[in-house]
C-alpha cells in the first residue's frame, strides 16, 4: 500500500469507498500529463479484493499546490464547486428525475465515491468511466456534425432537468445555487487570464488585418482593452432563465460510449469545476465554438440550436413543463447575441491551444495566475494555421452581430 499511495491518499480512499485497503491489491496506473487541461493532479488507480471478485477502477483528482494564498483560494474554489455538483446538485436532480419515471435514467456523469474539502488539499474520487466503455475524443480534432448534435441533445436534457427542478422546487434550487462560485469571473480577474483575453482580442484584430478585413478588425477595438470586463459580464448572468450549467463544455470534458456497431450510446460530462447558474447559451456557445469544425459547421448554427431546443422541449414535456414557457426559442436566440461572446473567447483560446507550438513549454496554471507577463511566454500563440481558422470564426461572429 505505501509503495503505491501516500498514507493520506490511502486514508482518503478507505473513507471514500468504505474499504480496508490491506484487503485489496492496489495498482497505480499513472496520472495526467502536464498541459492536459486539468486544474489539478490526477491519479488512476485500480483496487482488487484479494478474497473476492470485487474491483474498483478510480480517478482521483487533487488540487494543485500553489505558491500564493490567492491562487490557493481560487484553486480550492474550483474543487469545492465540483464537489458541490457531485454531492449535492446531481443527486438532487437524480432524485427529482426518479419522481418522474417517464423521464428515464439520469445518466450524466461518472459515479462519485467521495471527496475531501480540506482547504488547499481538496480531493474527489470517481469511477473511471473508461472501464465502462467510455472514451475521450482526440483533443485536437473537431467534433463532426453528428456528434455535435448529440452533445447539444445532451445539454438539452441536462438543462431541462434543471429548469424543471427550478420550477418545481424554487427554494431548493436557490439553496443549491448558493453553493456554487462564479469561478470563470474569478479566473478572468486574475492577471494571467485577463491578459490572455486581451491578447486574444489583439490576435483577432491582427488576423483580420492580415486577411484584408480592416472594417471587421475595426469593430474589435473595444475588446482589446475591455476583453476581461466583457468576458466577466457574459458569465455573470442575472436574467430569469438561469439554470445549472456544466460550465467547461469543450470536448476534453466529454466522454463518449459507443456500442459494438460504433453507434453512440451515451455521453458523460466530466469536470464541473467551472459549473455555475447562468444562461444555457454559456454551455452551448462554448461547446460549439470550441468543438465544431469551423470550415463546415458555422453556417449551420441555427440547425444545432434547433436540435438543442427540440431536445429541451421533449424532455421538459416529460416533466410536465413547456419549453415555450420555461425557455422560449426566441429568447435563446436573443441570449445568444448577448452571451455567446463567452463561447467565442473560449473557442478562440482552445483554437490557439490546438495550433500551439508543441515545442513550447507548458505552464503550471496554479503558478502563473498572478503573472500577466506569463502571457508573452505561454499564451496566445499566433501562426498562419491559427489565423486562417480564427478568421472563419470572427467573420461568422461579426457578420451575425455576436461581437
Amino acid at each position: 500500500m505505501s509503495r503505491v499511495l501516500s498514507d493520506d491518499m490511502a486514508k482518503f480512499l478507505e473513507d471514500a469507498l468504505d474499504v480496508h485497503l490491506p484487503d485489496w491489491d492496489v495498482v497505480l496506473h499513472g496520472g495526467n500529463e502536464k498541459g492536459e487541461g486539468f486544474l489539478g493532479d490526477m491519479l488512476f488507480v485500480s483496487l482488487k479484493r484479494r478474497t473476492a471478485e470485487d474491483e474498483h477502477h478510480l480517478v482521483i483528482k487533487q488540487v494543485l499546490p500553489c505558491d500564493s494564498e490567492s491562487a490557493t483560494k481560487l484553486m480550492s474554489m474550483t474543487y469545492r464547486n465540483e464537489i458541490h455538483v457531485y454531492q449535492r446538485i446531481l443527486p438532487a436532480l437524480r432524485a427529482f428525475r426518479e419522481a418522474h419515471p417517464e423521464v428515464g435514467p439520469f445518466d450524466v456523469a461518472p459515479r462519485c465515491y467521495g471527496a475531501d474539502e480540506t482547504g488547499g488539499e481538496e480531493k474527489i474520487c470517481f469511477r473511471n468511466a473508461k472501464y465502462d466503455g467510455y472514451e475521450m475524443h482526440p483533443k485536437k480534432d473537431a467534433l463532426g456534425a453528428g456528434l455535435m448534435e448529440e452533445v447539444f441533445r445532451k445539454y438539452g436534457r441536462l438543462h431541462a432537468a434543471g429548469f424543471a427542478f427550478k420550477g418545481s422546487r424554487p427554494e431548493e434550487f436557490d439553496e443549491l445555487k448558493a453553493g456554487l462560485r462564479n469561478n470563470w469571473a474569478m479566473f478572468a480577474s486574475t492577471p494571467f487570464l485577463s491578459a490572455s483575453l486581451k491578447g486574444s482580442a489583439k490576435t483577432w484584430r491582427e488576423a483580420l488585418l492580415r486577411h484584408d478585413e480592416p472594417e471587421l478588425a475595426e469593430r474589435l477595438e473595444k475588446y482589446v482593452e475591455k476583453a476581461d470586463k466583457i468576458f466577466i459580464e457574459a458569465v455573470s448572468y442575472t436574467g430569469k432563465y438561469g439554470v445549472f450549467l456544466h460550465g467547461d463544455a469543450w470536448s476534453n470534458n466529454l466522454m463518449f460510449k459507443y456500442d459494438d456497431k460504433k453507434q453512440l450510446e451515451n455521453i458523460f460530462l466530466i469536470d464541473f469545476q467551472m459549473s455555475s447558474v447562468g444562461s444555457p447559451v454559456l454551455d452551448l456557445s462554448y461547446s460549439f465554438y470550441a468543438c465544431a469544425d469551423y470550415h463546415s459547421m458555422l453556417d449551420k448554427l441555427d440547425e444545432f440550436l434547433e436540435v438543442y431546443h427540440k431536445s429541451l422541449s421533449e424532455e421538459l414535456l416529460r416533466y410536465g413543463s413547456k419549453a415555450e414557457e420555461v425557455y422560449p426559442f426566441d429568447v435563446m436566440k436573443e441570449e445568444w447575441k448577448k452571451y455567446s461572446v463567452f463561447g467565442l473567447f473560449m473557442g478562440s483560446l482552445m483554437c490557439s491551444m490546438k495550433h500551439r507550438d508543441t515545442t513550447k513549454e507548458l505552464p503550471d496554471v496554479n503558478k502563473i495566475l498572478n503573472d500577466s507577463d506569463a502571457v508573452e511566454k505561454y499564451g496566445n500563440d499566433y501562426n498562419d494555421e491559427y489565423a486562417k481558422t480564427i478568421v472563419l470564426l470572427l467573420r461568422h461572429a461579426l457578420q451575425n452581430d455576436f461581437l
